[in-house]
């Protein structure tokens, strides 16, 4: 037996201690470029799914947003077709409403034709006695009458007949006659009236239809501004008189917008009294009555606009208004009318094109003397001395226009003297820029509204020192409506995140960002401590100096700490503006998105102690 095998170990354990050693003494297998090989692999796969995950997750997001763009399509146009039936029902029940009538007109006219009359005629003979056995009892008949109701065309030429000019004491008809002619021997007030009476046409809508025509017939043959302006009222009258009743007579809209074309020049240019010896305005008569056939011309569009809703002529309609003179010298009464006109426009889009003219008028001072303040048609907005003039000139002879010498005219147009007038008429300015805001809030994104946040800056700092100025004036609820339409105009265009326009107020020079947070922050630090104590103290010392003796409240208050403190906190005496809470939160969340709390409370300091100086230790 060999030695190999008397140890107990043979070849196969040789080779097996071999390997053992060879592992446990060899360098260590390249296990890291293995992981590496790995992490590549899941990462290319990583890289994989997420390109798969956002492609689906953007292939999802445009498919959403195809989907909300068509939902917002379809919702539109079921809001317009929602609107379009709610105007057919309207329009269905004024039908339904002028039928009835119609039917009941005519069965009331097919029992009266029905009705048998009575004969109380007998031929009795004089000479023959009756006995009293011929002479029977008295019979009684009973006759139940139907009450008489007046049909629909004579209800319309008593309406006719009876229309009158806001002011005067006279028919329009009856003007009509005495400057107008269509014959040697017939006016054109018999010509009107007979047309209706002769024409066979018991319904309304056909009478209405044909007394419009009529009149636009005649106004087309006429070049006199009085007589157009008498016609003009009667077709504001017919319109106005039973809307249901017309058909779409949109052939008014052309021929009424002609007309104020026409006259339109006597407004582009403010003449002063003194150059109107010239021959071109010699005649003082004649420059008022363009002035009032514009005005009415500009009445009766504006009753158009609400009947019609000028569906389908707002091109038309804002072609021939675009030459408008929207100016200082134009007349408050017709830059009104002007955006009761944009209203009807459905196009927010066309809107904002023309508001932009209005922008420049928002802080310009107006003069009432430069515009005429006759009456209109629509509203009772004007002056007793244009009234008085209106007459002088229609009633100052008997067949013609009377003329009207300066000194008559400086008298009548002279309103300086008139503080009830002067309140009215500015009135009639905030009015009308409140709704020219309103029009231009609706229709902001498609105007340039960082060039209008200088305006309304603008606007509401004068509106402030009005009211601090003059705090119990009567029209301060008019402009505190200014300044919150303002504020929330100025919020909407800084928070807005649809619109692609620029920053609103990143991009606005310094000195108007700085008016802007004055004006802001005048409404968000409206209570001030300190200025009613001031200011009773004040008040105090010059009673104790005698230079006042009344005082401004009672004497115990002056010098109690308690009810000085009382009104300091519940008071507000007439120098704090009541601004709404809301106006209040949104000029708060302007000025907290571009001015920081150090700089707010600088601001504040500013405010409470003109002294302060930014910069300064906060006490």
């Amino acid at each position: 037996m060999d030695q190999d095998n008397i140890d107990g170990f043979d070849d196969f354990d040789d080779q097996e201690l071999d390997n053992q050693l060879v592992a446990l003494t060899g360098p260590p297998p390249d296990k890291d470029m293995m992981l590496q090989g790995e992490n590549s692999i899941l990462r290319s796969k990583i890289e994989s799914i997420n390109r798969t995950h956002d492609k689906e997750i953007k292939g999802i997001h445009d498919r959403f947003q195809q989907a909300l763009k068509k939902q917002e399509t379809n919702m539109g146009a079921l809001n317009e077709q929602i609107e379009s039936l709610k105007n057919d029902i309207v329009r269905l029940e004024d039908e339904k409403k002028f039928l009835k009538n119609e039917k009941q007109s005519l069965h009331q006219e097919y029992l009266n034709s029905k009705k048998r009359k009575i004969s109380s005629t007998q031929s009795v003979d004089n000479t023959t006695d009756l006995s009293s056995s011929q002479i029977g009892n008295p019979s009684t008949t009973i006759i139940h009458y139907l009450p008489v109701l007046p049909n629909e065309k004579s209800l319309f030429l008593e309406h006719v007949t009876n229309l009158s000019i806001s002011g005067l004491n006279y028919c329009t008809l009856d003007i009509l006659e005495k400057f107008s002619h269509i014959a040697p021997q017939k006016t054109l007030k018999d010509f009107i009236l007979g047309s209706l009476i002769n024409c066979n046409l018991e319904r309304l809508d056909e009478l209405v239809s044909f007394y419009l025509q009529l009149l636009l017939d005649v106004l087309n043959t006429q070049d006199e501004p009085i007589v157009i302006s008498l016609i003009l009222s009667l077709i504001n009258s017919g319109i106005s008189y039973r809307p249901a009743a017309l058909k779409g007579q949109l052939d008014i809209v052309e021929q009424v917008c002609d007309k104020i074309l026409h006259y339109i020049g006597v407004f582009k240019k403010y003449t002063k009294l003194v150059e109107l010896f010239e021959p071109v305005y010699t005649n003082l008569q004649d420059e008022y009555l363009k002035k009032l056939a514009v005005v009415y011309a500009m009445d009766t569009l504006v009753t158009i606009s609400r009947v019609f809703e000028f569906h389908g002529l707002e091109k038309d309609i804002i072609e021939r208004l675009d030459r408008f003179p929207v100016s200082t010298q134009t007349p408050v009464k017709l830059l009104i009318n002007y955006l009761d006109i944009l209203e009807s426009i459905s196009s927010e889009a066309r809107l904002g094109t023309y508001l932009v003219p209005f922008v420049r008028l928002l802080n310009v001072q107006m003069d009432s003397i430069k515009s005429y303040n006759m009456y209109g048609l629509n509203d009772q907005l004007g002056n007793n001395n244009d009234v008085q003039l209106l007459k002088t000139i229609l009633f100052g002879l008997p067949q013609a226009l009377s003329p009207i010498s300066l000194s008559t005219f400086e008298q009548l147009t002279n309103y300086d003297s008139d503080g009830q007038f002067i309140s009215r008429f500015n009135m009639n300015v905030l009015q009308f820029k409140l709704k020219a805001l309103k029009l231009m809030q609706k229709a902001q994104f498609q105007l340039q509204s960082n060039d209008i946040i200088p305006e309304l800056c603008k606007l509401i700092g004068i509106q402030q020192n009005y009211i601090t100025r003059f705090p119990r004036c009567h029209s301060n609820h008019l402009r505190l409506k200014l300044i919150n339409v303002m504020i929330e105009t100025i919020h909407t265009r800084v928070y807005d995140q649809t619109s692609n326009l620029p920053d609103a107020i990143s991009t606005l020079p310094s000195e108007v960002l700085a008016d802007l947070i004055v004006v802001l922050a005048k409404i968000t630090f409206s209570k001030i401590p300190n200025l009613h104590t001031s200011f009773c103290e004040f008040g105090h010392d010059l009673r104790l100096k005698k230079r006042n003796r009344v005082p401004l409240i009672q004497d115990f208050k002056e010098t109690n700490p308690t009810q000085l403190y009382y009104l300091e906190i519940e008071t507000s005496n007439g120098l704090e503006v009541p601004y709404d809470d809301k106006t209040i939160e949104l000029s708060k969340d302007i000025l907290g998105k571009y001015v920081t709390s150090e700089d707010a409370d600088e601001l504040y300091d500013s405010i409470l102690n003109p002294s302060f100086r930014p910069g300064q230790d906060h006490v």
